[in-house]
């Protein structure tokens, strides 16, 4: 089970300084720790020891320093991952006027400003609420797990599909909102129903939809670049094999070796959830079996598609660097790598008003699983279940995920909503990059993650796994090894505990 000192390192790993990893296997006995390094260097591991609070000890193997992230293995029995039963339905809550102080957090940047505005609307025609309003800048997840294991989390917090929404299910910190929902007779119907779907765990609805999109199947191109070479701009209808033979027409090489003087035809993302599964999902496969207790990614599908994703970057050379994708806005160095193609989500035009050429976007072509790979991640902001004010919490909730506030989220350049009335607003559906999103939308696989409900490592881990890969260092195959080592890593763990 997980104990508080556990969930010490769990917040360490938010950050991305340690790891937990459950590996099977005797424990060892308790061994002194490794000789300190140099100044500015690390020190060795350890042997074998054990760390312990209050009488309680967890038995630790093999401490082990990789670059800036410390693994700690702790051995466990392997466990078949269970969904929790569903909780029983309490009393209905009485519906009352809103009063309170309630604080709500979310991650600062580009949120900050759409939040802030619905905010304000419901200051303004909630007199007896006070809002506090908590932009977290840097370390978000972080700062929601220390403040939940310490009981001072906020009465809402932001979060994501494939980041903590799930995590904190298992943490028993979110409020459920079926009693709500059956009181206030609130149709769920406004909703996307697979949105709504994917706020449900354990039999319970633990938020409303904020706002949904299906993943990075955007295709962005570069409008001079095609127009210069004369070719016909891409379209949905384009296959992967035009898709191929666009990008290497594109890709020239400049006077110098150095990346940035070369006209790069097409650059792929390379992140787990946005990046690779996709492509997976769009050849036909699927990273998890049926029980989502064990990965695929050693079947022929799953291979073809990492293969793909490789061939870009080492065998076609039509990618740049996959690390220059890493760490920060791809687009924002766009005039030194010069693209012709690139994918991203639905926010990839955000900074077009900063890009000195033409632009277009469409989808990405389907792969022979006949889709494009979407894949549906709602965001939301649920309310903590030990809120002093969850009515106040309720109201505030509600607006942020009504059409109104959908609206006020798009007029700030944000995703709209998980609302059919808001994703169809002419005033959304003038847009080109908007209605080229819309369609991949209503057909977007739902969400697929680790019946453990480990959804924000599961990814991160993923990801880093995968970077050797992309970077060449690792064969396809090695790579496939270390994805399913670090895969059944996490979904061997029992369920994260608090």
């Amino acid at each position: 089970m997980f104990t508080l000192a556990a969930a010490s390192a769990a917040v360490l790993a938010a950050c991305g300084e340690v790891e937990i990893r459950y590996v099977q296997g005797p424990t060892g006995a308790a061994g002194p720790a490794g000789p300190a390094g140099p100044a500015g260097q690390k020190g060795t591991a350890g042997a074998a020891g054990t760390v312990g609070e209050a009488g309680k000890t967890i038995v630790v193997e093999k401490p082990v320093v990789v670059e800036k992230q410390v693994i700690v293995e702790v051995p466990v029995k392997p466990t078949q991952p269970k969904h929790a039963p569903a909780k029983a339905a309490g009393p209905a809550p009485a519906a009352g006027q809103a009063t309170g102080t309630i604080r709500f957090m979310f991650r600062a940047g580009a949120e900050e400003k759409g939040f802030e505005a619905i905010t304000k609307v419901f200051r303004e025609r909630n007199p007896n609420v006070e809002v506090v309003t908590e932009p977290s800048a840097g370390g978000h997840e972080s700062k929601m797990l220390i403040q939940t294991a310490a009981g001072t989390e906020p009465d809402l917090m932001w979060t994501a599909s494939i980041g903590n929404l799930y995590d904190f299910v298992a943490y028993d910190a979110w409020l459920s909102l079926d009693d709500y929902v059956k009181r206030d007779k609130l149709d769920l119907g406004q909703w996307y129903p697979a949105a709504v779907e994917t706020m449900r765990e354990d039999g319970m609805l633990w938020a409303l939809p904020l706002w949904s999109h299906p993943s990075i199947t955007g295709l962005y191109y570069n409008k001079d670049k095609f127009d210069l070479a004369g070719l016909e701009y891409p379209n949905e209808n384009w296959t992967q094999e035009q898709l191929l033979d666009m990008a290497q027409k594109l890709t020239k090489r400049g006077a110098t070796a150095e990346a940035k003087d070369q006209q790069w035809g097409f650059r792929p993302l390379t992140g787990y959830y946005n990046g690779f599964l996709q492509d997976i999902w769009a050849a036909g496969g699927s990273a998890l079996n049926k029980d989502r207790t064990q990965s695929q990614f050693d079947s022929a599908v799953a291979r073809n598609a990492i293969q793909r994703v490789y061939d870009w970057f080492h065998r076609y050379r039509t990618a740049p660097p996959p690390e220059w994708s890493w760490g920060g806005s791809p687009e924002s160095k766009l005039p030194q790598i010069t693209l012709a193609m690139w994918t991203n989500g639905y926010w990839g035009w955000w900074g077009s008003k900063n890009w000195d050429f033409n632009w277009g976007v469409t989808q990405v072509p389907k792969g022979q699983g006949g889709t494009n790979g979407g894949m549906l991640q709602t965001d939301a902001i649920p309310i903590t279940r030990r809120s002093k004010f969850p009515e106040a919490a309720w109201e505030l909730h509600k607006l942020h995920s009504s059409k109104e506030g959908g609206l006020i989220l798009n007029e700030h350049r944000l995703i709209p909503s998980s609302r059919p009335d808001v994703w169809t607003d002419p005033k959304l559906t003038a847009a080109e990059a908007h209605r080229s999103w819309h369609k991949t939308l209503l057909t977007a696989h739902p969400l697929e993650y680790p019946a453990n409900l480990w959804v924000s490592q599961f990814e991160k881990q993923l990801t880093g796994a995968a970077h050797p890969i992309w970077k060449g260092e690792l064969s396809v195959d090695q790579g496939i090894q270390q994805l399913t080592r670090v895969a059944a890593n996490v979904l061997n763990r029992p369920r994260p505990r608090l």
